[in-house]
């Protein structure tokens, strides 16, 4: 029976809001719900960075962080990221060695 508690423990669910999953699909919600958490967690913590050449403040999330907490492949992470910035939602940059995946969320 404690497997099935360490599997149901509160702190591994995962919140969409179902209206915006049906509108920009399931693995863009996601993404967008983990991404939303990361930045309140940065920004909380007086984390946020500015980028060279880049305007605003900024912070970063792994591939395989994004996995582990969001079930989402590689693949599947690069297509909600590209969905996300076609709307104009979220802006993404490659920046450092070794490179990370840089976002900002757009509060407009």
């Amino acid at each position: 029976m404690s497997n099935l508690f360490k599997f149901l423990n509160g702190n591994n669910y995962i919140t969409v809001n179902r209206s915006l999953a049906h509108a920009i699909g399931l693995d863009a919600a996601i993404y967008l719900s983990e991404l939303l958490d990361k930045y309140e967690y940065f920004k909380n913590n007086n984390k946020l960075v500015e980028l060279p050449e880049c305007a605003g403040l900024w912070f970063y999330l792994e591939i395989d962080v994004a996995e582990d907490r969001t079930c989402l492949s590689r693949f599947e992470q690069k297509s909600a990221i590209k969905k996300l910035c076609e709307l104009g939602w979220i802006e993404q940059v490659n920046k450092g060695l070794p490179c990370k995946r840089y976002f900002q969320i757009n509060e407009r």
